[in-house]
């Protein structure tokens, strides 16, 4: 999961109360794809390279992980994207559980360690 988990709960601490995310994210294909999970690995290297864009994430996992107070997400497959590995995707809304009132003090610490694991 890289730096999603990091970055989700970010996001989370950045929300006010009921605050809402709005998602809508290419993940890597779920296990009985072997064949599309396959070829997303592949194509991962150059995906990374020319696009800076990590093809293999399972977001949706770091998501669900954070604890909001509720999210309600939805997997699907864009089949004209699959030729491209860019397909499955989730997209879906995400509801912050707890008040943090906006970012706190240590937020940017907090990302500045989130992008560099």
């Amino acid at each position: 999961m890289g730096r999603a988990r990091p970055v989700a709960k970010l996001i989370q601490m950045a929300l006010k109360k009921g605050g809402k995310l709005i998602f809508l994210e290419n993940v890597v294909a779920k296990p009985h794809r072997e064949r599309l999970r396959t070829f997303q690995r592949l194509c991962k290297v150059p995906w990374l390279v020319f696009g800076g864009w990590d093809i293999c994430k399972d977001t949706g996992s770091a998501l669900k992980d954070v604890g909001w107070k509720s999210i309600k997400m939805e997997y699907f497959e864009a089949k004209e994207l699959r030729y491209l590995a860019i397909s499955p995707h989730i997209s879906g809304v995400a509801v912050a559980a707890e008040s943090k009132g906006g970012l706190h003090k240590d937020a940017d610490v907090t990302y500045r360690n989130a992008m560099n694991r």
